[in-house]
């Protein structure tokens, strides 16, 4: 099995099992951070569980820094903004600036200004997260958090609500307060021919005691079943996105990583992407996962790490 700390470069060919790896000294790992000037990098389970530091990331990011490595941070998250996240970061005592993060709100926000600019108000499924970033687009919304009212909406209230006529695109993001109302709003837009983007597919999302709260996946998968509209996912491992970041960054995908702790999103989003992949074993995938990850070259990873703070010579 692998030895706490080692970096175990898995290559092309699948393997079931983790024996006596080779990137396990300080020389390996300088000649994997050699061979990477960039790397798009997750937060959650890989520099941080909520608001607890992981070991070692802040100073493996601040290694990289002053190898000149160029790190962007990229999220599936929505309900904060990236100003939030930035602000997150300094409090750790680590300078980000929100430039170089990206959350799925964001890139849904980049998504429209570039493929749909004549869209300038959308019906928000969301918190905070997504219409800050909307309207820091310049781009006004509706819905939101503030739309919580919970009213009843039977078939007579949704034969006689108006809808906004200038909205031309409905945003669904993690929403605490999703509800009926909501659903049936997202319908009658997506009825008038709106665009209907999503954060992210993410089925569930993990909290204490491995307990899995219902993702942004089961609101989307609602909207959809109602409407039979397909959304377009701008979050992890929407392919949409990684292009957008490897252009937007001007990264060489041959000299460029994807950090994360999930199979389903960070590794999935860096082989549609083309760029190599590091699976980090600090968040949702444990040693136990391994051979079933790695059994196949559709979700093997180039690397897999125990952790971030492990990639750090210093």
């Amino acid at each position: 099995m692998r030895r706490p700390g080692s970096l175990t470069p898995v290559g092309a060919v699948p393997r079931a099992t983790f024996v006596d790896p080779v990137f396990k000294t300080a020389e390996s790992i300088e000649a994997f951070l050699g061979n990477h000037d960039n790397f798009i990098c997750d937060t959650d389970g890989v520099i941080w569980h909520g608001a607890a530091e992981l070991p070692g990331a802040f100073a493996t990011i601040q290694d990289l820094r002053d190898r000149g490595k160029r790190l962007v941070f990229l999220t599936n998250q929505s309900d904060k903004s990236r100003a939030e996240l930035a602000a997150k970061f300094t409090k750790h005592g680590c300078e980000v600036d929100r430039n170089d993060i990206v959350t799925s709100a964001s890139a849904a926000a980049d998504y429209l200004v570039t493929f749909h600019p004549s869209v300038k108000k959308v019906y928000v499924i969301g918190q905070s997260g997504v219409v800050d970033e909307l309207e820091q687009a310049g781009i006004a919304c509706c819905g939101g958090p503030t739309d919580a009212e919970n009213e009843v909406m039977d078939e007579e209230a949704f034969a006689d609500v108006q809808a906004d006529a200038s909205v031309g695109a409905v945003i669904c993001g993690w929403d605490l307060t999703f509800n009926f109302q909501k659903l049936c709003m997202a319908s009658l837009y997506l009825q008038r021919g709106c665009v209907l983007i999503a954060t992210n597919r993410n089925e569930t999302e993990v909290v204490r005691d491995g307990r899995k709260i219902p993702g942004n996946g089961a609101l989307l998968a609602s909207i959809e079943a109602a409407t039979g509209v397909e959304a377009i996912v701008t979050g992890k491992p929407s392919q949409l996105l990684g292009e957008m970041v490897i252009e937007k960054y001007d990264m060489n995908k041959a000299r460029t990583c994807v950090l994360g702790d999930r199979v389903d999103t960070d590794v999935a989003l860096g082989k549609a992407a083309g760029v190599n992949t590091m699976l980090l074993m600090s968040g949702m995938t444990h040693e136990e996962d391994l051979a079933d990850v790695c059994s196949n070259s559709t979700t093997c990873p180039t690397y897999i790490c125990e952790g971030l703070g492990k990639l750090s010579c210093e």
